[in-house]
């Protein structure tokens, strides 16, 4: 969408198992911040509620949680 790249992941071991990435890819003139506020106003016009964002990639997630449960 736009500048905008929607990536949408099935991940096994979550119990919500689909996850949404928007990778907003900045232009030359655009900071980070402003890139957040296309992702955040991107969000909200399809329905993600605020809550349930994430902030790291589900690879990460997975990989968090596949270290915890070796430790234990």
């Amino acid at each position: 969408h736009g500048q905008t790249r929607i990536h949408i992941d099935q991940v096994k071991g979550f119990e919500s198992s689909i996850f949404i990435e928007l990778e907003v890819i900045l232009q030359d003139n655009q900071t980070p911040e402003q890139g957040q506020l296309i992702a955040k106003d991107l969000c909200q016009r399809i329905g993600i509620q605020e809550k349930n964002h994430i902030k790291s990639a589900d690879i990460d997630l997975l990989l968090e949680k596949n270290s915890t449960l070796n430790y234990n």
